[in-house]
């Protein structure tokens, strides 16, 4: 009889379990059915004003959260870094000095090749407003040109004084090579060992410039070689701006582009200048 009681009282007892899981794994689907459609309406509602496609709402909210990361650590580097350091700051602070000449600049030059390798040519052929998706390409070029140009000048300043320190240490090294030397025939024992104590002293100073020297000059080197490509870019969407944003082409005849200029449908970059100075006198 207690057998039957206690199979009764499980039995019941899996059943309700069963009846619980089934009642929350269904609020759960209506909840998110309902959530979907609200996510649905928001999305709808915010990007009503933009009407791009998908591939351009991404980029504007990737471009936005790059800016405002970027901004965040330009407020970091303000508040800690300065201009430039002297070796004695240099070995004072380095940590400091490390994220100013070392990771500030692999993450800023790191971030600007990532912009360069975006294929635009497909953001904007997928893009439902190419001209909103043109500015904000065009924003975010010149944005990393003109960051990039600082970063440069920063740079300069910086290998400015550490190439002075650096002439000055290998004077001293090889003036105290000059002296050891001479304490050595002189057989003054104290000297020369003082003289070796200054030299190692020297030695390292001499080896921690060099390598800054080193670093700096493959940043300015990378920065360079961005910002050519970049300047490219800049100015074939500024001269082509209005080309770009309503998806026009010119076919280049087979008999010669003489044609072309004539009927003002093909410019070199000098002659597209000149025009737009002429256009800007005439007004």
């Amino acid at each position: 009889m207690n057998k039957k009681i206690f199979k009764n009282i499980f039995k019941v007892s899996i059943i309700s379990i069963i009846i619980v899981i089934v009642y929350k794994i269904w609020i759960i689907f209506i909840n998110a059915n309902d959530n979907s459609k609200n996510v649905e309406k928001t999305n709808k509602s915010n990007f009503k004003v933009i009407s791009s496609s998908d591939i351009s709402k991404s980029w504007v909210a990737i471009s936005t959260n790059i800016w405002i990361k970027y901004n965040q650590k330009k407020v970091i580097t303000q508040a800690i870094y300065q201009e430039y350091f002297t070796i004695e700051e240099l070995k004072k602070e380095k940590s400091n000095v490390e994220n100013a000449i070392i990771a500030r600049h692999m993450i800023e030059t790191k971030e600007y090749y990532s912009l360069l390798k975006t294929d635009f040519k497909t953001m904007l052929q997928n893009s439902n407003d190419r001209k909103k998706t043109l500015e904000w390409i065009y924003w975010q070029l010149r944005i990393r040109y003109n960051n990039a140009v600082e970063s440069i000048k920063t740079l300069e300043a910086q290998k400015k004084v550490l190439v002075e320190e650096f002439d000055k240490i290998n004077n001293l090294i090889e003036a105290t090579k000059t002296k050891i030397s001479e304490d050595f025939r002189k057989t003054d024992t104290k000297a020369v060992n003082q003289d070796i104590d200054q030299i190692l002293k020297l030695r390292q100073d001499y080896y921690y410039l060099r390598t800054y020297i080193v670093f700096i000059n493959n940043f300015l080197a990378y920065y360079n070689v961005l910002n050519n490509y970049n300047l490219n870019l800049i100015n074939v969407f500024s001269s082509n701006k209005d080309a770009i944003e309503k998806g026009s082409y010119v076919v280049l005849p087979a008999s010669g582009n003489e044609i072309l200029k004539e009927y003002w449908l093909l410019y070199t970059e000098d002659e597209y200048k000149n025009k737009l100075k002429a256009d800007e006198a005439n007004q």
